[in-house]
């Protein structure tokens, strides 16, 4: 994963997208066992994953970017705990600082959206069932169907994902 993801960074820098598109998937097909996301050696493959995703124009997928500063602030405090971690972190630091300097876009559509609906939004990147994001957010299954349909509208999707 470690190595995986510093290949995909200096592709980065070489201006080769697609090539660290590939070798990010494929750590992350590593990282998504039970465990490892939480691990120091994931930094290099999330940090080219989330450069990727910033240079795309897809900030909208990023938890700032949709109002969710709670979740960035524990990424970011994950990252900087591991980072402490590492003898030497390369070029880590200065490319998550890049990040979340980048990370202040807001798109326009979320401008429009009402506080309650921020808070459902924040719940559906959990993937919890509505009647559990109803039960998070003390109101009822009805108003979080009624919310996620404004939501759909709005941002001009058809589906949670």
């Amino acid at each position: 994963m470690f190595c995986l993801g510093y290949l995909a960074l200096a592709h980065l820098d070489q201006g080769e997208e697609a090539r660290a598109g590939l070798l990010t998937r494929r750590a992350q097909r590593v990282i998504v066992r039970p465990g490892l996301e939480r691990n120091w050696t994931t930094l290099p493959a999330f940090t080219a994953s989330l450069t990727i995703l910033a240079r795309s124009g897809q900030r909208a997928t990023a938890s700032l970017a949709i109002g969710d500063s709670q979740t960035a602030s524990a990424l970011a405090e994950t990252a900087h705990y591991h980072l402490a971690r590492l003898p030497d972190a390369g070029t880590i630091p200065a490319r998550l600082a890049r990040l979340a300097s980048d990370a202040v876009y807001r798109s326009p559509e979320l401008a429009t959206l009402t506080p309650a609906e921020m808070r459902v939004l924040s719940e559906l990147a959990t993937y919890r069932t509505l009647a559990e994001i109803a039960g998070k957010l003390s109101v009822s299954r009805t108003t979080v169907r009624t919310q996620v349909a404004s939501l759909y509208s709005k941002l001009n999707v058809s589906t949670r994902a």
